[in-house]
C-alpha cells in the first residue's frame, strides 16, 4: 500500500536519462532513389537508462543532481533506420559534430 502526502517545495524534478535504439532483425531493405544508400525496415531495442534527476527551481536552475539506480526499461517495436553516406559523416566529423 501507497501513502500519498501533499507538500510544498519550492522545485521541481526533471529526469537525468538517454536511451538506446538498436535494430535487431532487418525484415525489409530498400534502395533510396537517386542513392546508393539503403532504407531498412525491422524490429528495434529500444533501452532507457535513468540515473538520476536534476531538482530545479521556479527558474529553471540546477539546484541539486540526485544520483539513482535503476534497472533499464527496455521496449520492443518496429522501426526503420538508413544508411548514412562516409561523405555524410567526414562532414560531420569536419564540423566536430557528434556523429553518434
Amino acid at each position: 500500500m501507497a501513502r500519498v502526502e501533499k507538500v510544498n517545495v519550492e522545485w521541481i524534478t526533471k529526469q537525468r536519462d538517454y536511451t538506446d535504439t538498436d535494430p535487431i532483425e532487418t525484415e525489409a531493405i530498400k534502395r533510396i532513389n537517386g542513392s546508393l544508400s539503403k532504407a531498412f525496415y525491422g524490429t528495434i531495442k529500444i533501452q532507457q537508462n535513468v540515473f538520476g534527476f536534476f531538482k530545479l527551481d521556479k527558474k529553471k536552475r540546477v539546484i541539486d543532481a540526485v544520483h539513482v539506480s535503476n534497472p533499464p526499461v527496455i521496449r520492443y517495436g518496429k522501426g526503420m533506420w538508413l544508411d548514412i553516406p562516409k561523405k555524410a559523416l567526414l562532414i560531420l566529423t569536419e564540423r566536430r559534430l557528434h556523429i553518434a
